[in-house]
This record gives C-alpha cells, sequence and structure tokens, in this order.
C-alpha cells in the first residue's frame, strides 16, 4: 500500500498546484481521501477491522488518482487479511507449542500445517507482486492525462525502490521460520534420544538434540527480530507519509 499512497500524494500534489481553482478543489478532496486511507490501513496493522471506503469522491483526474490508488489498497489490504486467515485456520502459532507437538505422533501433521504455511507465505508473496502490477495497469488504463500520468507512474517507481525490498526481505524472514520450525518438527520426528515436553519447553537426553534444537531456536529469534524491526520501519515510513500528506 506504501507504494499506492506515494504514487498518489505525488501526483495529487502536482495537480493541486495547477493553474485552474477547480483541480485544486479536486485535488485536495483526493487529498483528504488518501489521508483516510493511510489512517485505515496504519490502524489495520495495529489489529483494527474495516474497510476502506471505495466511494470516489473526487473529479477528473483527482479522482482517477483516487480510484487507482483505492483499488491497489484494497487489493493490498485484501492479501494481507487472507494471509493471516490462512495462518489462523492452521493455528499458528499454537500447533508449535512443545504440548501440542508431543501429541502429535510421529509429528506428521505439524509437518502439514508448516507446508500450508510455507505455501501461504509464497502466495502472499505473489500477490504483492500481481497488485504492484495491477497498480501499474490501472494507472496506465485510467483516463489521467499523459502528463499526470507520468508524474503517477513515477511515484509508484519511487515507491517501489524504496519499498520493496523490504516488504520482500519482511517474507523472508516469515519463510525462514517457518523453515526452521520444518526442521524442529523433522529433528523431534527422528531424534538421537528422547524428549518429553515440560510446559513451555523441550527436554533432551541426548546433548547432539538439544544443540540442534538450542541453533533452531535462536535462529528463528533473529528471524523474528529482523521482521520486528523491518515491519517497524514500514510503520515509521507510513506515519511519515501521512505526515506529509497532512503537511500538504
Amino acid at each position: 500500500l506504501f507504494v499506492a499512497v506515494v504514487a498518489t500524494e505525488g501526483g495529487i500534489v502536482a495537480l493541486g498546484k495547477s493553474a485552474a481553482d477547480h483541480d485544486r478543489q479536486q485535488s485536495n478532496i483526493a487529498l483528504a481521501e488518501m489521508k483516510k486511507t493511510v489512517a485505515h490501513v496504519t490502524n489495520l496493522s495495529s489489529g483494527s477491522s474495516g474497510s476502506i471506503d471505495m466511494r470516489i469522491k473526487s473529479q477528473g483526474e483527482a479522482g482517477e488518482m483516487e480510484r487507482v490508488s483505492k483499488l491497489a489498497a484494497a487489493r493490498t489490504i485484501s492479501a494481507a487479511k487472507k494471509y493471516r486467515s490462512k495462518l489462523a485456520a492452521l493455528d499458528y502459532p499454537g500447533f508449535m507449542l512443545p504440548t501440542r507437538l508431543a501429541a502429535d505422533r510421529g509429528l506428521a501433521q505439524t509437518e502439514v500445517r508448516l507446508e500450508k504455511a510455507r505455501a501461504a507465505v509464497k502466495t502472499y508473496r505473489l500477490e504483492t507482486e500481481a497488485n504492484i502490477s495491477g497498480l501499474r495497469a490501472d494507472a496506465q488504463q485510467s483516463k489521467m492525462s499523459e502528463s499526470v500520468k507520468a508524474k503517477f507512474m513515477a511515484g509508484v517507481a519511487k515507491g517501489v525502490s524504496e519499498n520493496l525490498e523490504n516488504t520482500e526481505r519482511i517474507l523472508d524472514c516469515e519463510d525462514g521460520i517457518f523453515s526452521e520450525f520444518e526442521a524442529i518438527a523433522a529433528l523431534l520426528a527422528r531424534p538421537h534420544g528422547r524428549w518429553v515436553a515440560s510446559g513451555k519447553t523441550i527436554q533432551f537426553s541426548d546433548q547432539r538434540d538439544l544443540a540442534d534444537y538450542q541453533a533452531h531456536i535462536l535462529k528463528i529469534q533473529s528471524l523474528a527480530g529482523e521482521e520486528r524491526n523491518r515491519a517497524a520501519d514500514a510503520k515509521s515510513r507510513m506515519a511519515a507519509q501521512d505526515a506529509k500528506l497532512h503537511a500538504n
């Protein structure tokens, strides 16, 4: 979504600086709508629900930018919600609790769930890429003038270059965590010695199993820490963009 916001902000502000009073009025309306969209997405990242108001309030080229950006925002939010729903349906992270692992003889069900979780990450990644392509296509097919469309597309390119790498790395971390969980499931399914679940921990009779388990846990903690930091950075970027929108 940040890509859409950057594109819209650049295009709408540029349009608002034109000489025509009507364009300035409509750009202000579109900008107000994007402020609401930014606020909604920021709230969504904090766990709130709701949906974007897809009604187009502005007219002319500003209305086209508002429409294209709201479509991109709606697709992005829909993909994120579907991804979260898939993980929730798998009962993640609950199924990785030691007591649950101990109850899964042979860890077969755990391995199936982890396979589905990694497939969900892959699908989410593909949808993220498709949403960016969809934003570009919608802009190209819009009724914006060629000059305004060029400014809008420049905003899209700027948003992609500044934020896509961070998004990709967040998904890399997510997939990496599931990969480490798969390694833990394989370790518990075929250990060197015996192991038992004790509350939120696992006790091993063989030091080799313990050492391998601890190595995987440390890797998971490292990946989770990086993911949190990158997500916080993305959220701060969104807040900064929101401040830019309010300043205009």
